[in-house]
């Protein structure tokens, strides 16, 4: 069988393979399997005697986890049936209420792992599709965002600007009045900025 190293090894190495199984120790299964502890060091460094352990292993694994779930399986069956038949009489009344709390409890237990595995499933859905690129943001959230950031930039534009054409540090011109949004102080009399007087003094 491909695969399994069957044919490639001896009666006398399947027998060493089946006390190894069986056996905590190397020199226990080589004394089960009647051969020495040398030989039986020397097969476990064959590639061809290593695969065909590995293998037979993996399949007395298998079949003990199947012969534990079914013997668990059984024992469920068993419970759920003991609970019950002690829901209700003859049951006494205290056996009841402790079988009804035991269902409950396990109910509640079902629904929690229950909920869980739909987050789990639902995490896991989510991950594959941000691996695939599908990850989008929600309506309207980049455009927000993104004119948020252009009003804060042209806000802070205007302001610099503001502040070297005509803001409290720029500069006064000849005529006295700042160019910025924030002029200087209207004049009380003519003749004040450099605006010549309609009536000079002595005309």
């Amino acid at each position: 069988m491909a695969g399994t190293g069957e044919d490639k090894l001896s009666a006398r190495q399947e027998l060493a393979i089946v006390a190894l199984l069986g056996s905590s120790t190397v020199k226990g299964a080589a004394e089960q399997a009647k051969v020495s502890e040398a030989s039986l060091f020397k097969w476990l460094k064959d590639p061809a005697f290593k695969q065909r352990l590995s293998y037979v292993r993996k399949i007395v694994t298998d079949q003990a986890f199947t012969a534990v779930g079914t013997d668990l399986q059984e024992i469920g069956r068993n419970a759920v049936a003991t609970i019950k038949r002690n829901l209700g009489p003859p049951a006494p009344p205290a056996v009841q209420v402790r079988a009804a709390t035991v269902a409950l409890d396990k109910l509640a237990n079902w629904q929690m792992v229950a909920d869980l595995q739909e987050q789990i499933e639902g995490l896991k859905a989510q991950l594959a599709g941000q691996a695939h690129g599908e990850h989008r943001e929600p309506p309207g959230a980049g455009g927000e965002a993104a004119g948020a950031s252009n009003g804060a930039d042209a806000v802070r534009v205007a302001g610099d600007a503001g502040a070297a054409a005509g803001g409290p540090d720029a500069p006064v011109h000849g005529d006295g009045v700042a160019a910025g949004p924030v002029a200087g102080p209207v004049p009380d009399e003519p003749g004040e900025a450099g605006v010549a007087p309609l009536f000079p003094p002595g005309g």
